[in-house]
């Protein structure tokens, strides 16, 4: 479990606000915003990498700061208090997934199609090989 995790759900509240944000909405120094908690704040891989799809899609202009901030607190809010902890990245996940699909990065059939590929390619992976996509899917998800 990670730190995050154990924290109650109103301290990481308190931390979600002191989240350094520019004038335009961006969080530019997210060296201090990882300093600040003082201990890992993923514990799977999977988690900061969708914590940097959410930066990056952020930086990228789709949405800025504040609207992700709107939809994550939307999406924890709906899971009750109780399930929040355990689940914290999977409902980022889930706030993610809505958010590219309201501001027109991507279908929800795209997603269900990414999400099946993934599955089908760890499916066939070799325990302790990386998983990877197939250039096919890629490129039909491109077009």
């Amino acid at each position: 479990m990670s730190i995050t995790e154990r924290m109650p759900v109103a301290e990481r509240m308190r931390m979600a606000e002191r989240v350094p944000i520019d004038e335009h909405g961006e969080c530019d120094d997210l060296h201090e915003l990882f300093a600040s908690v003082g201990a890992p704040v993923f514990e799977e891989p999977w988690q900061a990498q969708v914590f940097a799809a959410t930066v990056e899609l952020s930086r990228a202009g789709h949405f800025t700061w504040e609207q992700w901030a709107q939809a994550l607190s939307t999406e924890l809010a709906a899971a009750g208090l109780g399930d929040v902890a355990a689940d914290y990245y999977r409902h980022w996940l889930d706030a993610l997934e809505k958010m590219v699909v309201r501001v027109g990065v991507a279908t929800t059939t795209e997603l269900a199609t990414l999400g099946q590929a993934w599955r089908d390619a760890f499916e066939a992976t070799a325990h302790g090989a990386p998983v990877e996509l197939d250039a096919k899917v890629i490129e039909r998800l491109r077009e």
